[in-house]
């Protein structure tokens, strides 16, 4: 995991705010997804990737893809490549320099690592904007971008159950 307090707040997530907020509104486990910026948007990468059932998909915004904190994520991908999970995933990072600037290396190095394990390119968007800082402004311009990405695309279609699968 990326850290212990990492699945904790994993643990958090997924057994009592993901319970309530079904609970509250109706929710589409097809539509659920997960966004976060910074280690956010790592421990976002990290809860979509080990629960697909729960977060179809993840927008990971300036991603804390480091070796000292995103090292699992990259285990994690070269260990699934033969199951790989069934989920959707916007990476982004700004080019500017300091923080976003180390950080745009190991969204690369990430994006790479997905598309040589055999992750679906359709189901993939990458997204490097030069002009963004490490900072909430950039952040919320990215969001119609992930927004739409995740949201506004044709619905997966599940099979039906009482057919097997066949149409």
């Amino acid at each position: 995991a990326p850290s212990r307090k990492g699945d904790d707040y994993l643990r958090f997530l997924l057994q009592e705010l993901k319970p309530m907020v079904d609970e509250k509104w109706r929710t589409d486990p097809e539509r659920s997804c997960i966004a976060g910026s910074s280690m956010g948007g790592l421990i976002s990468f990290y809860a979509a990737w080990k629960h697909p059932e729960v977060f179809s998909g993840a927008a990971c915004l300036s991603p804390a893809f480091v070796e000292r904190y995103g090292s699992e994520c990259f285990r994690m991908v070269e260990a699934d490549r033969e199951h790989l999970p069934d989920l959707d995933l916007f990476l982004s990072c700004g080019g500017a320099a300091g923080l976003e600037a180390e950080l745009l290396d190991g969204t690369l190095k990430m994006a790479d690592r997905l598309k040589s394990a055999g992750f679906p390119e359709s189901r993939l968007t990458v997204r490097i904007e030069s002009w963004a800082e490490h900072n909430e402004e950039a952040w919320a311009r990215m969001t119609p971008h992930w927004l739409r990405f995740l949201f506004a695309r044709p619905q997966r279609t599940q099979p039906d159950p009482g057919t097997g699968g066949r149409s």
